[in-house]
């Protein structure tokens, strides 16, 4: 159990980063795409009640389809996959300047990342052996995203400037490693 939950602590802390780095990276993306900046706030807000909608839905899902779970384990890698050629195309769609297929993209790319956030919390509860084994996989998870939040004041600071591709590409090789 112990490589289950730093698996579980893993996959929490790279979703969280990787939307620490969007965030960083975002303002530079609008530009390019020719994007007023007021619009960034209203983005973010979208993005993140897409984020509650779907994290949800897809939370509700996975509880339903928790006992056939290993027949999906090919679609969630496969989200993974989408969800990082997604993230890895924000960049190029803001340099092409179309600021509509960014906002589309980047909402696509928020959906597809929140499918892979919530299920995993539905397997740590059917993994762990007692209740107390579910809490501690869960409080791992949980603990993932609050040390990506805990860094994300120093993550921005050191890739502040930088070529959002590289980042972003690390971020999403990160996030297939981990689903």
């Amino acid at each position: 159990m112990p490589s289950l939950a730093l698996r579980a602590a893993l996959v929490q802390f790279v979703l969280a980063l990787t939307w620490i780095v969007y965030v960083l990276h975002l303002p530079a993306m609008l530009d390019a795409a020719g994007i007023a900046r007021r619009w960034l706030v209203w983005i973010l807000l979208a993005d993140q009640i897409t984020f509650v909608l779907a994290d949800w839905a897809a939370g509700a899902w996975a509880d339903r389809l928790a006992t056939v779970w290993a027949r999906f384990g090919r679609l969630f890698l496969a989200a993974a996959i989408v969800s990082s050629v997604l993230m890895l195309s924000l960049p190029w769609l803001a340099a092409q300047g179309s600021g509509a297929l960014l906002v589309l993209v980047t909402f696509a790319w928020t959906l597809t990342s929140s499918a892979l956030r919530a299920p995993l919390f539905t397997l740590l509860g059917r993994f762990g052996a007692d209740a107390r084994a579910s809490s501690r996989l869960a409080g791992a998870a949980l603990a993932g995203a609050g040390f990506a939040s805990a860094i994300g004041p120093w993550t921005a600071s050191v890739l502040r400037g930088g070529d959002p591709r590289v980042a972003l590409g690390v971020g999403a090789a990160a996030l297939i490693a981990a689903a």
